[in-house]
């Protein structure tokens, strides 16, 4: 007995139904798919390619982070600026850990706040304005400031200066100094990004 197949015949002036027809031995259908050893290696390879592409598919994540927070803290140092020339005031950017105050470490990664500082105590007294806040950062970001005279705060004077004060802001992650940015401040109160100190040195973290 021939083995039957399956066909589509089309009924006269109707529409096509399945019909069985007797198909020649040797000449069954044939059926595509993958074996078992061809889907165990195509399964191999994406995984070799997988462990190949996620390192540097983290890394591209945490350098657009950290280039992300870097660009807002020298958005603030510009207002900064521009809010001490435009008004002719005493403008004081400092870490603040609850937005209200400036605090006493030197972890700018927990948040900042920009003030009009009228008494020049780079404080934030009852009868100054804080202008702007910029919350924590999240986990796994380090952010230290260095300059003479102080790691926690700086001021903008009417003049656009830092009153010659030059400082380093250091931006580190789990990947540590070799992936360090830097934004290096002049004393004339303008910001530049760096790989590395204003001297050329190789920048540390903590």
């Amino acid at each position: 007995m021939k083995p039957l197949g399956l066909r589509s015949a089309r009924r006269e002036n109707g529409p096509y139904s399945t019909v069985c027809t007797p198909v020649a031995p040797g000449r069954l259908p044939h059926l595509f798919g993958y074996t078992l050893i061809e889907m165990a290696v195509t399964l191999s390879i994406t995984s070799i390619l997988l462990a190949i592409a996620a390192p540097s598919f983290r890394d591209a994540i945490l350098s657009a982070r950290l280039s992300t927070n870097m660009n807002q803290l020298v958005h603030d140092l510009h207002l900064a600026r521009t809010l001490a020339i435009s008004n002719s005031e005493v403008i004081t950017v400092c870490q603040s850990l609850d937005g209200r105050q400036c605090g006493s470490t030197p972890q700018w990664e927990v948040g900042w706040i920009v003030f009009k500082d009228l008494n020049v105590n780079r404080k934030v007294d009852e009868d100054e304005t804080i202008l702007h806040q910029r919350t924590a950062l999240g986990p796994g970001l380090d952010i230290r400031f260095r300059a003479f005279g102080s790691s926690r705060n700086l001021s903008y004077y009417p003049t656009g200066w830092t009153w010659n004060r030059n400082g380093t802001f250091t931006f580190c992650d789990d990947r540590g100094a070799s992936q360090a940015r830097a934004i290096i401040l002049h004393r004339t109160g303008r910001v530049r990004t760096s790989h590395l100190k204003a001297g050329g040195d190789a920048l540390a973290c903590p």
